[in-house]
């Protein structure tokens, strides 16, 4: 890790097809900078369903995400400028459709996730936990003398 003080990503764009391209590049690249590699891969796709909602279903002139790294909790906001109403409710899709499963995912793999209205429009946000790494045992099946630490 790279201190103890939060670590933050912020981005703002105009809606087109590049955000979400942008957006994970940019998370892939300082989630591990921050120690948080175990949760590049579940950031990158739940950020990028929460950004192509915005840009598929919104009227936003800009869209702004926001990563935040604090020891062991990754919160990612997604924001954007559009007031029309709320409207996030995870829902029962077809296995055959193409759309429709992004805040499945997002209910299912987050920690905690929600919405909020905002001065200048709305903002989707999610959470992520890292795991504590469990130590490292002593490997037993070498001889005792060999061993880095005592075998029981």
């Amino acid at each position: 890790m790279m201190n103890d003080l939060p670590q933050h990503l912020e981005i703002a764009l105009v809606p087109n097809a590049a955000l979400v391209t942008v957006v994970r590049a940019s998370l892939r690249a300082a989630m591990p900078l921050w120690g948080a590699s175990e949760l590049v891969d579940t950031a990158e796709l739940l950020t990028s369903e929460m950004v192509s909602n915005a840009l598929q279903h919104g009227l936003a002139t800009e869209i702004s995400v926001r990563a935040t790294w604090d020891q062991s909790l990754l919160r990612v906001e997604v924001g954007e400028d559009d007031a029309a109403p709320l409207d996030a409710v995870p829902s029962a899709t077809s296995l055959d459709a193409t759309s429709g499963r992004g805040l499945f995912l997002i209910d299912k793999l987050a920690e905690r996730w929600g919405t909020a209205s905002a001065p200048r429009g709305k903002t989707g946000w999610f959470e992520l936990i890292a795991q504590p790494t469990p130590p490292v045992l002593a490997d037993c099946s070498v001889a005792a003398h060999h061993a880095p630490v005592p075998c029981p």
